[in-house]
């Protein structure tokens, strides 16, 4: 199914503004991959938040993502969540919740080092391991690698990922977002979701591509996507979708 409308009134509440675009459900598309213009964005988080830009895969159980993040506009790291099999009862909604795990690369990039970052997302499938890896190549100016990591998610079978009759073929969709966020001690609450006037300005996620099983890939645009929706669209001040996404956001009204 195409995309068929941005769906901008979502309600997540103590998340901050953000967005998220979902590819469609097929097992064709095997990899995910952006590239993220570093020196464009420009990152305000008044000590409260964290930003983040990411890819994800989402499988019939669960999702993973594999993404960037940063606390002080400065210094980016790579990052990943994915679930660790226990539900939890979620404190504002009342709602079950998969609870997650997350990892941070100890290598901590500098805006002086480093001008873009590529990010590719592949899942998998073991006879006892669901797992999703990201590759992070870190670029500078020159455009030479700075860095090449990878960061790796590993959960027990089908506790994230799908495979076609246990063939290995896996079943999924990716996703990619860009969003600002109340840090963890703070608390994901309408409290901690305040007008603070932070913000993530020339937030980007460009050249998105996803790759077939024979290596080619195909552009990742608007005709590849199910649905994509945004959150605090009175924060928001820009919001392009397609091949090349940007994203722009200020807490300058209160939200709840």
């Amino acid at each position: 199914m195409a995309l068929s409308a941005h769906i901008a009134p979502c309600v997540e509440m103590g998340c901050g503004a953000h967005y998220y675009s979902h590819g469609i459900y097929n097992s064709a598309h095997r990899q995910a991959e952006t590239i993220i213009n570093l020196r464009d964005i420009t990152v305000d988080t008044k000590g409260r938040r964290v930003a983040c830009i990411s890819l994800g895969v989402i499988g019939f159980y669960s999702s993973c993502d594999m993404g960037i993040e940063t606390f002080d506009g400065e210094e980016w790291f790579a990052h990943y969540w994915c679930p660790n099999g226990k539900v939890e009862t979620d404190p504002i909604t009342g709602r079950e919740i998969i609870v997650g795990i997350g990892g941070d690369s100890t290598n901590k990039m500098s805006i002086d080092d480093v001008e873009k970052v590529k990010i590719r997302v592949i899942p998998s499938v073991t006879s006892n391991k669901d797992k999703v890896t990201g590759i992070f190549t870190w670029y500078n100016a020159a455009d030479a690698v700075v860095l090449e990591e990878t960061l790796t998610c590993e959960t027990s079978r089908r506790t994230m990922i799908f495979d076609v009759d246990g063939s290995g073929l896996t079943y999924q969709r990716f996703h990619r977002f860009m969003s600002l966020i109340p840090r963890d001690e703070l608390g994901y609450s309408p409290q901690s979701d305040t007008a603070d006037n932070s913000k993530l300005l020339g937030g980007n996620l460009t050249n998105n591509k996803l790759y077939l099983a024979n290596g080619s890939s195909v552009t990742w645009g608007t005709n590849l996507m199910d649905y994509i929706w945004s959150v605090q669209g009175w924060n928001i001040s820009n919001f392009s979708p397609g091949n090349n996404d940007t994203f722009s956001c200020t807490h300058s009204n209160y939200v709840y």
